[in-house]
């Protein structure tokens, strides 16, 4: 995940060796403005533990894809993704889903979330798998705004 691995470089970045808080810009300002800079004992200790909270309060948001990978193929790219990735019990869906002329189509001119709700009658196993995946992106989305 992308925001995992920029608040790691600003884990980095803030350490107690070098002090560069110069992706918080308004603290940055702050520290530097006396002649000689400093930095208040703790200070790194405290933005660190922010940042770490920070990364637990995204994990939930931004499922890790590596243990999906599979499902992530199959919802993205399921017309080019080679089916024995996929689950045994959803091959055979996968591969007559490939042959689907007019779900190509529909993939290609619609959101992931309108295909595979519209072929969830036609192809359950794969749809349902997809849908898993979608899902935590639509409720985020909802719970946002």
């Amino acid at each position: 995940m992308v925001s995992k691995k920029k608040i790691q470089l600003l884990k980095s970045r803030v350490n107690k060796e070098t002090q560069n808080f110069s992706s918080f810009c308004q603290l940055n300002e702050l520290l530097s403005d006396e002649e000689e800079p400093f930095c208040p004992a703790g200070l790194i200790d405290i933005v660190i533990k922010h940042l770490d909270s920070l990364t637990d309060e995204l994990t939930p948001y931004f499922p890790n894809f590596s243990n999906l990978s599979w499902r992530y193929m199959l919802t993205i790219s399921s017309f080019s993704t080679n089916v024995d990735i996929f689950p045994d019990i959803i091959q055979e869906q996968a591969i007559e889903l490939k042959n689907d002329s007019s779900a190509k189509i529909d993939f290609n001119s619609s959101s992931m979330e309108e295909f595979w709700v519209k072929y969830q009658p036609i192809y359950p196993e794969i749809s349902n798998e997809a849908l898993k995946v979608l899902v935590k992106f639509l409720s985020t989305y909802l719970c946002e705004f």
